[in-house]
């Protein structure tokens, strides 16, 4: 019976799997994020629910392996990891992200064919099937130089697994599908940074230099912080309302003019503060608004439809004064797709000054 006890108990050492696998290297993406001037800085970073084969060497090796999947999709000018307790000095536009991930394997046995497993032997009974998944979790939290919270980014993936024999010794299978859980939820993490590029620029306060020379700004320069408001809708549907306010967010963006406070911190600042923006149009209200998000100005308008023609009205108003900056008009004769892919771009070079 002792006999039977310690074997049982290397078995069950035997078959623990280890919850940091060696990857596969990511695939090449077509096009990365430019962040090339900008330091992210990983702290702290955190792998919970290892097991007692995860040693120290696995660990660097998989935050290496961490590091390259979000080069892949990113150009960050460094990526580094520091310690918690550490303070982040430098003079570089960064921003620090803090990692959490989280490796689990479910596992469900059939306890009946599992049993004449351990007797009188191991391996006595080769039947004894196993099935779960392998999940891997990742949330993060983008945090600007002065450590204001800026964006959370949450990435979550799984695969199942079925072993139908000796399963007690084998933790290969496991660990495969735990590689393949790692991958995916890697190249979705990694494309959830690549398409936060607004809210990464804005919490850096970066600009690239060839953007900057574009531009004709000095060294120094900064970007003015606004706050764009949903278009409003006359004779358009709400989705495409909302598809055309994120085309106008991104033609703001590609200026690199103006660092876009983001969607999601509008509503939560509005919501908190109980501001009502249904039917808030007026300047006074924007302006109101305005001072409620902390930006210097309010990006809004509207876009309807007139017979067969669609228009854009657009107002830039400066929020201390109240002053209407630019104004903006653009008829569009043709569908919608043309106010998507012409008429927002003429409307953004409008209101920014780049044309008349």
């Amino acid at each position: 019976m002792k006999k039977i006890a310690v074997c049982l108990f290397i078995v069950l050492c035997g078959c623990t799997p280890r919850h940091l696998v060696v990857l596969n290297s990511p695939a090449t993406s077509a096009e990365r994020a430019d962040f090339s001037n900008i330091d992210l800085y990983i702290s702290p970073f955190s792998i919970i629910n290892l097991t007692s084969k995860d040693n120290l060497m696995y660990y660097r090796l998989f935050r290496s392996q961490f590091a390259k999947y979000i080069e892949i999709y990113n150009r960050f000018n460094n990526i580094v990891f520091v310690d918690e307790s550490d303070k982040i000095e430098s003079s570089n536009p960064h921003i620090v992200m803090d990692v959490q991930i989280i490796p689990s394997i479910s596992k469900n046995r059939t306890w009946i064919l599992d049993i004449p497993f351990f007797y009188p032997m191991c391996g006595y009974w080769p039947l004894t099937p196993m099935w779960g998944s392998a999940r891997v979790g990742i949330h993060a939290k983008i945090r600007d130089p002065n450590n204001n919270m800026i964006k959370t980014i949450n990435a979550n993936a799984s695969r199942g697994y079925v072993i139908m024999f000796y399963s007690w010794y084998r933790t290969g299978p496991l660990e495969n599908k735990l590689k393949e859980s790692y991958q995916l939820v890697l190249d979705n993490f990694s494309q959830q940074i690549k398409d936060s590029g607004t809210e990464i620029i804005a919490a850096a306060g970066s600009m690239p230099v060839y953007a900057r020379d574009n531009l004709g700004l000095k060294e120094g320069d900064t970007k003015t912080f606004v706050a764009v408001i949903d278009l409003n809708g006359i004779g358009v549907s709400k989705s495409d309302a909302t598809a055309l306010t994120n085309r106008l967010i991104s033609e703001l963006f590609l200026t690199q003019r103006y660092t876009i406070l983001e969607r999601q911190k509008i509503n939560e600042i509005l919501n908190e503060q109980g501001f009502q923006r249904s039917g808030c149009t007026s300047s006074e209200c924007l302006v109101e608004m305005g001072k409620l998000l902390n930006v210097a100005q309010i990006i809004s308008g509207s876009v309807g439809m007139i017979g067969s023609y669609y228009t854009i009205d657009l107002r830039r108003i400066d929020v201390e004064t109240g002053e209407i900056l630019r104004a903006a008009n653009v008829d569009i004769s043709g569908g919608i797709e043309e106010v998507l892919t012409k008429g927002l771009r003429e409307a953004v070079a409008k209101i920014t000054g780049e044309t008349k």
